[in-house]
């Protein structure tokens, strides 16, 4: 019965009290019913009190719940140029990036407003660290789920939730040990320590790996130099400095320097923005570029033995990841020709790997720098399409600025979008965005 039917009875009631009264006769009964009804009202009304007020400061509450997200939002907006996205995260076309990253795994390591973080293609902040910028050197891309960064001498092993899985112990000049690079499973680890044991010294640098949790998985091994900081790694637990040309390998601790003969490993064209070269190994197997004349080399990481390639014109020699380019014939790391490829000889300046569809990129230089992809009979899917100041390309697209906006073309010439950039400086593109200055363009 609700609370109007109560008051109705109850009134009922007391009308037929009223009457029965007059009458003479005793009603015991009824006023006892009277009584009870009474009380009950009484109780539902102190209930439905409770129950308003309680409702109102819900109300309230929710008020005060919606006045803070539109100030949340406001905030974003703010920061975001303007606009608001779905899951609060930084509108990555506007945010005032102090320095980004490519994504690796679905994540990218930025500055932003000073601060370390992590961020998805969403532009939600994952995590941050607990360091600013000057504390930290570029950090490790994501790889197999794990990343690494330092904050000063102390570094850091953590998964794509930013849970840390491994801590290096504090920092003392006679006892550290740093993070170098991440290859093959695990963590190339540089420790030093001074010791004094029997009358003798004991201790030094050595190198070897650990896994995600710190636990060693090589031997560690002594070297005689003090390793540099950034090492990239090869195939099979051999790790490159580039710096000085040293090769490690971590199963057998054997390190050698790749010789005056050698002038860098991988890829030619090396963003200096990028946290690591681009470096390809197949069957113990890497392309060197070397010192003489720009030749080319396939190098055995294990022995450092190189086999040399021929070359009429020193110009049209080019890596390509996994392909060596010597006057316009593509060779795999095995040595074998892949296709060759002739057209726009000797004007082409980058070439670039062969997409999924049999086309490959050429850049061509008389003055001014055009691009058209080619098959690999040299055939091309569009005419050359002359490129401004700044560009860039993949096997499947290319990317040209005209100073104020981007254009995105796929490998047949055909346009995919077009991007306002607030600065095109520095541009470089990936599988479905761009990064110009200091800001993320996505395409698809």
């Amino acid at each position: 019965m609700n609370k109007l039917h109560r008051f109705s009875a109850l009134l009922l009631a007391v009308v037929m009290i009223a009457s029965l009264a007059a009458c003479g006769k005793k009603q015991p009964d009824i006023k006892e019913q009277v009584k009870n009804t009474m009380e009950s009202v009484a109780s539902d009304i102190q209930s439905e009190a409770e129950k308003l007020a309680e409702k109102a400061r819900s109300s309230d509450q929710a008020g005060n719940n919606h006045a803070d997200e539109a100030n949340s939002g406001a905030e974003n907006a703010t920061e975001n140029g303007g606009k608001t996205s779905g899951d609060k995260g930084l509108d990555l076309e506007h945010a005032s990036f102090d320095y980004v990253n490519p994504f690796s795994e679905g994540l990218a390591w930025v500055i932003h407003k000073g601060q370390i973080k992590v961020i998805n293609k969403e532009g939600k902040e994952i995590f941050k660290t607990d360091s600013s910028s000057y504390e930290t050197d570029i950090p490790l891309p994501f790889k197999d789920g794990v990343s690494c960064y330092n904050v000063g001498d102390n570094y850091f092993i953590i998964d794509k939730e930013g849970k840390t899985l491994y801590q290096t112990k504090e920092y003392k000049e006679d006892d550290y040990e740093q993070i170098l690079a991440y290859g093959n499973g695990g963590f190339l680890v540089h420790r030093f320590s001074k010791g004094f044991k029997d009358g003798k010294k004991t201790g030094g640098h050595t190198m070897g790996m650990i896994d995600k949790n710190g636990k060693e998985i090589t031997e560690f091994y002594a070297v005689d130099f003090t390793p540099e900081e950034k090492w990239d790694h090869l195939c099979d637990g051999v790790f490159y400095e580039p710096l000085d040309g040293k090769v490690f390998d971590t199963q057998s601790g054997k390190c050698s320097s790749i010789g005056s003969n050698v002038d860098s490993i991988g890829n030619d064209t090396v963003s200096t923005l990028s946290v690591l070269r681009s470096i390809t190994a197949e069957n113990g197997k890497v392309w060197v570029k070397l010192s003489t004349l720009h030749g080319l080399g396939i190098m055995d990481v294990h022995t450092l033995e190189i086999q040399e390639f021929n070359y009429k014109d020193d110009n049209n020699t080019f890596i390509i990841d996994d392909i060596g380019v010597v006057d316009g014939v593509y060779y795999n790391l095995s040595g074998e020709k892949v296709a060759e490829i002739s057209a726009y000889m000797p004007n082409v300046i980058r070439r670039g790997d062969f997409s999924d569809s049999g086309v490959t990129p050429l850049v061509m230089n008389d003055g001014s720098c055009y691009i058209t992809y080619v098959d690999k009979n040299g055939k091309d899917q569009f005419d050359p399409i002359k490129l401004g100041n700044e560009w860039s390309f993949t096997k499947d697209h290319f990317a040209d600025s005209d100073g104020t906006q981007v254009v995105v073309y796929d490998n047949t010439g055909k346009e995919v979008c077009r991007k306002k950039v607030t600065d095109h400086k520095d541009l470089r593109l990936y599988d479905d965005y761009f990064i110009a200055g200091k800001n993320y363009y996505f395409f698809k």
